[in-house]
């Protein structure tokens, strides 16, 4: 089995682990990017919980719309999370474009019909589309494949 010549990123470990298993760094920030779509679809799941139990506070057509948002909430952030397991983690085109839109269609009504003239706070209420800020600039980072050059050299073709 041919060994890969020793990383500077993995210092001592680079014996142990061929050029294979070496994760560029274009993939950790598709994964960690992936890793903060997942916070944001909590984040969300918990905002869609607080949403369903004011709508019991209310009647009528108020009680049915609040119940509507909170389904809406509920079905970005399972979305999201599943976009964000199943593509953004493998770095895939598809789940980068899929979160982007999906996401930032959910997001930015509520910074511009809550946040913005002042109904909420801003905090918590920038935590989502800051959440979405960091994920997208990871994905991004991913797509683009910043970070995919190692620090090992080539591997030489056998004599």
């Amino acid at each position: 089995m041919h060994r890969s010549k020793p990383s500077l990123a993995l210092g001592m470990w680079a014996d142990y682990i061929t050029e294979e298993e070496e994760m560029p760094g274009a993939q950790w920030a598709a994964r960690i990017g992936a890793i903060f779509y997942i916070l944001w679809g909590v984040f969300h799941l918990m905002a869609a919980q607080t949403i369903f139990g004011l709508a019991a506070l209310a009647n009528g057509m108020t009680r049915a719309r609040l119940q509507q948002d909170a389904f809406y909430l509920l079905a970005f952030a399972v979305a999201g999370m599943a976009i964000a397991v199943f593509l953004n983690w493998r770095n895939d085109r598809w789940g980068y474009w899929l979160n982007a839109v999906l996401l930032g269609v959910a997001d930015i009504p509520f910074v511009i019909f809550v946040l913005i003239p002042g109904l909420a706070p801003p905090w918590p209420g920038l935590a989502g589309p800051l959440l979405w800020a960091i994920a997208f600039a990871l994905t991004t980072i991913g797509r683009l494949g910043i970070g995919k050059q190692r620090l090992s050299s080539p591997r030489q073709a056998p004599p």
